[in-house]
């Protein structure tokens, strides 16, 4: 199929949605409305903290920094949080003490866990009486049975300005003297099973020779981007763990390719092949976060006021759905996982989320562009369904048992879906022009 890739309509930009993480975890739940007496303000220059008091005991209030947008604490939430308020607590039946906030009318998910019962006024003891589970099955999802949130990752003290640093990610000893921010995150990922460790076993075979390096930020900038390319995850210093998840999973995807993958594809089957690659890599953000809360791990947030997809409420609203269901089916953490994912790759390649669709409509037409060389050759046969299928499933690839690639663009009728995201998404396959014979210029 020769031609090239066009946008089939304008596609604006639309302003960034506020979003947060909410902890959801697994039990009963139970909603409380209280009633506001009194607030207080615990923050530091680093950690938002407040302490509210209401007529049903006394909670403890962490807000992400996806919440504050450079505000204070109690700037942005105090016309919400006051003495007299109404707020809506879910608080977890098999740990009372964690839970989330719903701010009526706000849209968003506050950590929250409570510190003192209404009636005794005593401070809750370090460990909780916990609710008595049933034992589950090997591989499946745990309930957690402390009532801490998940422990912060190590302090990184170098500046975000800090000249930029390489390392080859199979010298380990190399990488935690050089880039301690890098082994700080590469060391989460090992510490997650089923999602990080298979990934950063990649990272670290030397028969890759894959390295990572982070640049400075200098003050008061915002970095662009974080990318990986040609054997070299580039990671701005402060972008915090999710980044680095992203931009690894990007690098097994290369090493786990079919030859020259998805260059080795016809050009429709080629642009719906990028958006794949990175809609999967949103999904593994995701399935890499829920696996490290369930373990109890904290990941380390990013420095700098920019959202990407797996930061927007709704796209982890559509993977929590999902992941809860499964859960409550009683399927295992792994299988909740992997349907969670391709729940968020279908949204995406649905074209709902119209800032991630603008963004991957410019780089897919940019990269064909770039590369038409190589993808602009008719290459079906009777081995391409296969070939395609093949490239495709291994982008979606995180371990057996987890892939993100939904089943539909893998199958005998791969061809109508593929044609009917390509049009979701606003991607129109044009004729190439016409040859015309004459003699060259200047003949």
């Amino acid at each position: 199929m020769k031609g090239f890739l066009k946008k089939s309509a304008l596609v604006s930009a639309f302003a960034m949605a506020a979003g947060g993480f909410g902890y959801h975890h697994f039990g009963t739940t139970e909603t409380i409305n209280v009633t506001v007496t009194s607030t207080e303000d615990l923050s530091t220059a680093d950690h938002a903290k407040i302490k509210v008091e209401t007529d049903k005991g006394t909670f403890m209030n962490e807000p992400s920094w996806l919440h504050l947008k450079g505000e204070t604490a109690t700037e942005r939430i105090a016309h919400k949080i006051h003495p007299g308020a109404h707020l809506k607590l879910r608080v977890y039946g098999f740990n009372p003490t964690v839970g989330q906030m719903t701010l009526d009318d706000f849209g968003i998910h506050r950590n929250i866990w409570k510190i003192e019962d209404g009636t005794s006024q005593q401070s809750m003891p370090d460990s909780a009486p916990q609710t008595e589970q049933p034992a589950a099955e090997p591989g499946a999802a745990q309930k957690p049975q402390t009532t801490a949130l998940p422990v912060p990752p190590p302090e990184i003290t170098e500046k975000d300005s800090a000249p930029g640093v390489c390392a080859r990610n199979a010298d380990l000893d190399g990488i935690r003297r050089s880039a301690p921010q890098l082994a700080r995150d590469l060391d989460i990922m090992e510490k997650l099973p089923l999602t990080g460790k298979p990934v950063w076993d990649i990272l670290k075979d030397p028969k890759h020779d894959i390295q990572s390096c982070l640049f400075p930020v200098p003050d008061g900038y915002i970095p662009v981007k974080n990318y990986y390319e040609g054997k070299q995850l580039n990671i701005s210093r402060g972008a915090g763990s999710k980044n680095v998840i992203h931009e690894a999973f990007h690098a097994a995807q290369d090493m786990r390719k079919v030859k020259n993958g998805v260059h080795d594809l016809i050009l429709r089957d080629y642009a719906l092949g990028s958006f794949l690659q990175e809609a999967t890599a949103v999904a593994y953000e995701l399935a890499a976060s829920k696996e490290a809360e369930v373990s109890g791990i904290g990941l380390a947030k990013n420095h700098f006021p920019v959202e990407s997809a797996s930061d927007r409420q709704d796209t982890m609203d559509v993977f929590d759905t999902v992941f809860d269901a499964e859960i409550n089916q009683g399927k295992t953490l792994q299988q909740a996982l992997s349907a969670a994912g391709k729940n968020v790759v279908r949204r995406l390649l649905s074209g709902e989320d119209k800032m991630w669709k603008t963004a991957y409509i410019e780089q897919t037409i940019s990269n064909a562009s770039r590369n038409h060389l190589f993808i602009a050759n008719n290459r079906e046969g009777n081995q391409y369904p296969a070939t395609r299928a093949e490239t495709y499933s291994r982008l979606g690839h995180v371990a057996p048992g987890i892939n993100f690639t939904p089943e539909e663009y893998l199958g005998a009728d791969a061809v109508v879906h593929i044609d009917g995201t390509l049009k979701n998404l606003g991607i129109e396959i044009a004729p190439a022009a016409p040859k015309t014979k004459g003699p060259f210029p200047g003949a």
